[in-house]
């Protein structure tokens, strides 16, 4: 995720505007300020919940739609920044959910997702959202997947579709593991 003196610069660049506009801009500056407040920690309750409400308003604007799709996403994470820090995680999952759905060729939103929803013990929605972050990245997202996928295999089934097809990924991407639990991976995979 961008820090928030890029987003802003994205934000104000007329490359990042589907229509150079003042009314779309002054949208974005409106966002960048609460963006910045929404990702930044120790901040208080009430100031969260403001920069919310903002991003929340920005997002219902008619020049929403207008803006690019990563603007869009950046926005949305924001949003979940903000509600992971009012302590919110079903919140904060279904803003990261739009802000992949908004910009799909984002791999970090997908690996965000992925971490969200195994928190909230979905599954089946952390193995779609890792495969399509691991599908979307280098070999290095496989490193950084690692601990993730290490947390998941005890739940793998082999009846699940999304278990299944992370674990072909995983065996394409030749991905290996020091856990001792990495044979019980290609055992459900054996079984799928």
């Amino acid at each position: 995720m961008r820090t928030t003196a890029l987003l802003l610069a994205l934000l104000l660049s007329s490359t990042a505007l589907a229509q150079d506009d003042a009314a779309t801009r002054k949208l974005l500056v409106q966002v960048s300020a609460a963006s910045e407040v929404a990702r930044a920690a120790g901040r208080g309750h009430d100031e969260y919940a403001q920069a919310e409400s903002a991003l929340l308003a920005a997002i219902a604007d008619p020049q929403f739609a207008a803006l690019a799709a990563e603007v869009r996403a950046d926005i949305y994470a924001s949003a979940a920044w903000g509600a992971i820090r009012l302590d919110d995680i079903p919140k904060a999952r279904d803003y990261v959910e739009h802000a992949a759905t908004a910009f799909p060729e984002g791999s970090g939103y997908w690996h965000w997702l992925a971490l969200i929803e195994s928190r909230l013990e979905h599954h089946d929605a952390a193995a779609a959202a890792l495969t399509r972050y691991l599908s979307l990245e280098t070999e290095d997202g496989l490193e950084q997947a690692a601990d993730l996928v290490n947390r998941m295999i005890p739940a793998f089934d082999p009846a699940s579709k999304a278990d299944v097809e992370l674990l072909r990924l995983l065996a394409k991407q030749k991905w290996h593991s020091d856990d001792p639990s990495e044979g019980l991976a290609w055992y459900a995979l054996a079984l799928a």
